[in-house]
């Protein structure tokens, strides 16, 4: 993100999706989503740079089986494009012995592709006028460092990510009445 402050920012932002959805087959529900779009800020001279949250693509594929005894297996994964980072250089005073920071262009540079699978097993039933659903979710099973933000090494020389969620395993029971 930039972290520059903007009062009064124009801008534009379009997109398309495309959404696919099979019919089941043979227990198999699959789904795929296509988004392509764009976030255009423009600076005071009217150049345009990408928005904080310009996303040019984002691919979700859905896949779920139901399998005997009510059991189902379901994934998701993601693959979306990085967003716009504003690089820091740095260079150091002499005279105050201190790294000073200095920004690039707005969002002129991009984190890397942000990639995550998420796999589930659950089984539903119903019992005394309730239902209930056991699950066990796995989070970014394939432990993929995506960028959520960064900062700078002291001297400015390198950035250094702040990493998104690790694996993350979850268990449990819910329950509606």
């Amino acid at each position: 993100m930039s972290g520059a402050v903007h009062r009064n920012v124009d801008g534009m932002a379009f997109g398309v999706e495309g959404p696919l959805r099979a019919r089941p087959n043979n227990g198999w529900f699959d789904w795929v989503a296509l988004t392509l779009s764009r976030s255009i800020r423009f600076d005071d001279d009217g150049v345009p740079y990408p928005g904080d949250y310009d996303q040019p693509f984002s691919l979700t594929v859905i896949a779920a089986k139901e399998v005997p005894k009510g059991w189902r297996f379901s994934g998701r994964f993601r693959l979306t494009s990085g967003h716009p980072v504003t690089p820091l250089y740095g260079a150091y005073e002499v005279e105050s012995d201190w790294w000073e920071g200095y920004q690039g262009e707005l969002n002129s540079e991009r984190f890397p592709l942000f990639r995550q699978l998420d796999l589930r097993i659950d089984k539903t039933w119903t019992a005394k006028r309730a239902r209930w659903t056991l699950y066990g979710d796995v989070y970014n099973v394939t432990n993929t460092r995506n960028f959520l933000l960064a900062t700078y090494t002291p001297n400015f020389a390198e950035l250094v990510p702040i990493i998104w969620i690790p694996i993350i395993p979850t268990f449990g029971l819910e329950v509606s009445f």
